[in-house]
């Protein structure tokens, strides 16, 4: 209910009690080994990182507020059973029955029983997720209720920032700015702005882009808004009567921004009329443009439009890119000599590869995207299909051949993130065994990737009906295969956040506010022209400012060479429309 208090340490910033400052720091160090703390609280300070507290400071100063006719329509929906445009219901989502029944035992299993149990597994899984979706939705409703209750409505909300140990940045409190659709719709910036014509604009592209039109050009998601319009506007009163004119992307975000051009254009003067409804730009495959930029590759940066030469036609899909690398893989399979192969490529020729099925393991792909779990999601996504297998080849054999060809088409689509994955495995490789690693974003930022060998005690404590509690002792050393299979994702999302951090400090030398989630980032409609230029500006300049792989290498203290690079020039980074869209 009022402005953080300013970080210049990790643990004096943030909430204003003592209590609350210790459990809620700016980065926690309960993970760390306790022999580097005393030295990490002494290296995070606003006085040896700069940039970083700039950031935090700048991120938790912009107040928010709640949209009093989003959450009004959201919780009319909610009493109303709640089923409707990502509202939960009022009861969680169920786990399905154990396929095998409950004396199944895997001893003595046939191995289609086994498969059948490793598929319920998944399954399971995935539900377990939809619940704890489905709570957290349960949570921002009852904590926007919570809050109007108890405060009123139309007061400004500041959140406190913290960041992890690779520099990415969150906001603390449910609901918050980064969460679901329902509280990205909800929460507005308090400070309001007129649109001007620029607004209009963008405030109509954000409403394309919400409900899922994001392809196309900028003019063209706005003139796709002036074409609906009439239906958008009359949906607005009963949003859950006419559920398809909102989407499934991001339904509520769609009809607050709907709700914003509605009352602009009824108040006569639309360019004057103040709003606080930020308009979010999102990266395209964030992960894999970092890696283009990086290697300077052309080819990868084309696929997740780091260049635009055309400025025509719609921005490069690498979902489908990679989905139709895959089909003609399996296409020229179908004359293989191997009868199994032959069957399975048949039916994936016949079949078709759909740009859904490559969606997932191209965003996870350097984030740690698996064989083993690629190959589950598409044996789940043929259930649902209704999909007829071949009868003399087994049902994960199927899944598997075609996880391999979407990784291989990844591979040979965007190879620059193969490369830079396999180069940075050899750098952990090459370190000394056992050594934890640490290294220094170009905004200054230590990054720590330590992931401690630990032993498992057995506390016997028999007290409040429980007898034994397991807890894990950190040890000298490190897991190799978690320092090995961590450090793409952990280096990409410093890298990430490194871009976030200097947008921000940008916006904030601009007076305009701003909101961050990792690779989005929103502003007032009125400006996010200067966002843009934000954006691109700070990305080229952080990788031609410094070599990064070299500094990378220099700081962990190990002799190598860095990766050759390409001949992408960065600075057509600069006029890409679709980078950020």
């Amino acid at each position: 209910l009022c402005p953080p208090e300013p970080w210049t340490n990790l643990n004096d910033g943030g909430f204003y009690s003592a209590r609350r400052k210790l459990s809620m720091p700016l980065m926690s160090l309960r993970r760390i080994r306790k022999e580097e703390r005393k030295r990490l609280r002494e290296a995070f300070t606003a006085e040896n990182m700069p940039e970083v507290f700039a950031c935090a400071n700048y991120l938790q100063s912009v107040p928010m507020q709640v949209h009093e006719p989003t959450f009004a329509a959201m919780m009319r929906v909610w009493q109303a059973g709640g089923g409707v445009l990502g509202v939960p219901t009022k009861e969680p989502p169920k786990v399905s029955a154990f396929d095998l029944g409950p004396d199944w035992s895997k001893e003595g299993a046939t191995e289609a029983e086994l498969l059948q149990f490793e598929e319920w597994k998944h399954r399971a899984a995935a539900t377990y997720d939809d619940i704890r979706r489905w709570r957290t939705r349960v949570r921002e409703l009852s904590g926007f209720l919570r809050h109007t209750q108890s405060h009123g409505k139309g007061i400004p909300l500041w959140f406190a920032v913290f960041m992890d140990t690779r520099g990415r940045w969150y906001y603390r409190g449910v609901p918050n700015p980064q969460g679901t659709d329902l509280s990205k719709a909800v929460l507005h910036l308090y400070r309001k702005k007129p649109l001007g014509k620029r607004g209009v604009f963008w405030l109509k592209v954000s409403i394309a882009n919400h409900y899922g039109y994001d392809k196309v050009r900028f003019a063209e998601r706005a003139a796709w808004v002036d074409e609906h319009w009439e239906a958008i506007e009359r949906a607005l009163d009963r949003p859950e009567d006419y559920p398809d004119v909102f989407g499934t992307d991001a339904p509520w975000c769609m009809y607050s921004a709907a709700w914003e051009l509605r009352e602009a254009y009824r108040s006569g003067n639309p360019e004057a009329y103040c709003t606080g409804v930020p308009v979010h730009m999102d990266a395209t495959c964030s992960g894999i443009q970092h890696f283009s930029a990086l290697l300077r590759d052309p080819v990868g940066a084309k696929f997740v439009n780091l260049i635009d030469d055309s400025f025509v036609g719609p921005k490069q899909d690498i979902y489908g890119e990679v989905a139709n690398v895959a089909h003609k893989a399996a296409i020229a399979d179908t004359g293989s000599t191997d009868p199994v192969t032959r069957t399975i490529a048949a039916f994936w020729a016949e079949f078709g590869v759909a740009r859904d099925l490559a969606k997932k393991p191209v965003m996870t792909y350097v984030y740690g995207a698996t064989l083993r779990g690629t190959t589950f999601d598409i044996l789940m996504s043929l259930e649902e299909s209704g999909a007829v297998l071949p009868d003399n080849v087994s049902r994960w054999e199927v899944g598997q051949y075609m996880a391999r060809k979407l990784f291989q088409g990844i591979a040979a689509t965007v190879p620059s993130a193969e490369y830079a994955m396999h180069w940075l495995k050899n750098v952990v490789r090459s370190m000394p065994k056992g050594k934890r690693m640490e290294w220094r974003t170009p905004t200054g930022f230590l990054v720590q990737h330590d992931y401690p060998a630990t032993d498992e005690v057995r506390v016997e404590l028999r007290s409040c009906g429980v007898r034994t509690a397991i807890v894990n002792e950190m040890k000298e050393g490190t897991k190799a295969l978690a320092m090995l299979n961590a450090i793409a994702p952990n280096f990409v999302h410093s890298m990430d956040a490194s871009h976030l951090a200097r947008i921000a400090n940008a916006m904030s030398a601009l007076g305009h506010d701003m909101v961050a989630i990792h690779d989005s980032v929103g502003t007032h409609p009125c400006d996010v022209d200067a966002m843009h230029t934000c954006i691109r500006q700070e990305f080229v300049r952080l990788y031609t400012e410094t070599n990064v792989l070299a500094d990378f290498l220099m700081d962990l203290g190990i002799p190598g060479e860095v990766p050759l690079t390409g001949s992408l020039d960065m600075n057509r980074v600069l006029s890409s429309e679709f980078f950020f869209c």
